[in-house]
């Protein structure tokens, strides 16, 4: 099995931005496990974490507080559970059950979501939004306490 993979998803307007921000800062941490960033179609992400253990970073809206880090597991089905999660939510919740039904899931699949408010152009992520992207990054290095 190779190495463990980090996704961070994003647009990188605003908030949006959370799960390239995520990658980026664990790439300048010298993360021990391979880091990527992806803007493109969800549907690439199957040939990505073919065979990997992979955490999924993305932006969120569910109407909880914002900065919240929600955590999902994609060991049982995440249609219900993701619709209302991801910013990508419905394509992506789409992505990981049609790889569960074309036996193409990773070996672990796990998805941190960061509840976001803010998606304009030019717009800066909050400060609830890059405080929860510090505290992804801490949990993803196995330093937070």
């Amino acid at each position: 099995m190779r190495r463990h993979l980090v996704i961070g998803l994003g647009s990188g307007r605003g908030d949006d931005a959370a799960g390239l921000l995520v990658a980026r800062r664990l790439r300048r941490a010298g993360a021990p496990f391979e880091v990527l960033e992806h803007r493109g179609d969800l549907i690439g992400l199957l040939e990505l974490w073919r065979d990997r253990p992979t955490t999924l970073v993305d932006a969120a809206m569910t109407g909880a507080a914002e900065g919240t880090i929600h955590c999902l597991d994609a060991d049982s089905p995440l249609a219900a559970r993701l619709a209302p999660v991801s910013g990508h939510a419905f394509g992506l919740a789409r992505v990981i059950e049609l790889a569960r039904a074309l036996g193409r899931l990773p070996p672990s699949l796990v998805l941190y979501a960061i509840e976001a408010r803010r998606f304009a152009y030019g717009s800066a992520p909050s400060m609830h939004v890059r405080r929860a992207v510090r505290a992804v990054e801490l949990t993803l290095l196995g330093k937070m306490p």
